[in-house]
């Protein structure tokens, strides 16, 4: 036995040495026993969650939560999914990071809850509210979504970046929801300066098109001793 054998050389060793053995083994086990204290408080240290979700983000699901195709078109199918992507406050959009949980689809055409995706709890990792002054309890986030039937771009539409404040433990259900989300199209109606742009493209387009001359010669009738001239027309073809 490995112990019955340490404890007999113990035995076997002058008395001062034999001292300053067992307080060095005892002075080990008690760091050991520290360190693993501090590891288990570091991986159960709470970290903040987030409710993903835009159905009842308001009562009714109006237009302002939901994701829509094109305009009037709310979007569904399982093809379509949301991911949340979060980062500090102030962070560029290019340096947000996606939550580890896997995307969630939007529901499929049937549904009476179109514009809507099957989300939950998300895990913020590295922002919590634990009551400390100094917690990091707000945190940028934003809602990206994709056809994950398509090749990339990584995402064909997104909200606009917005802050959420983690509620302390204990809070009600309601203060977990992305009240600062905001709905969004992925395909926007276009806006006035881009319809005049094409107006002016189609005006150019017809300016350009190919003019032909062709003249039809009345032969053989005369006005007096002169030759009726040659009648011509103009006639643009595209």
């Amino acid at each position: 036995m490995p112990e019955n054998k340490d404890a007999l050389e113990l035995c076997q060793l002058p008395s001062p040495i034999r001292l300053l053995q067992i307080i060095y083994i005892t002075v080990k086990k008690r760091i050991l026993s520290g360190c693993t204290l501090l590891l288990g408080t570091a991986t159960v240290f709470p970290q903040g969650t987030v409710n993903f979700n835009n159905n009842g983000l308001i009562a009714g699901n109006p237009p302002s939560v939901l994701v829509y195709l094109a305009p009037g078109f709310p979007l569904v199918g399982t093809n379509w999914v949301a991911q949340l992507y979060y980062g500090a406050p102030g962070s560029s959009e290019v340096s947000l990071i996606p939550v580890a949980t896997p995307p969630a689809p939007f529901r499929e055409p049937t549904t009476s809850l179109p514009g809507t995706w099957k989300g939950g709890t998300r895990t913020l990792i590295g922002f919590y509210n634990n009551g400390g002054p100094n917690d990091p309890i707000n945190v940028e986030l934003q809602v990206r979504v994709w056809d994950v039937t398509q090749p990339p771009p990584l995402y064909t539409g997104k909200s606009s970046l917005f802050i959420y404040t983690i509620p302390a433990a204990g809070s009600p259900p309601a203060a977990f929801s992305m009240s600062g989300f905001v709905g969004f199209t992925l395909i926007p109606e276009p806006s006035t300066p881009l319809l005049i742009s094409l107006g002016l493209l189609l005006a150019l387009f017809f300016k350009g098109c190919v003019t032909r001359e062709r003249g039809n010669e009345l032969s053989g009738s005369k006005v007096g001793n002169e030759p009726i001239q040659a009648a011509h027309f103009i006639k643009k073809e595209c």
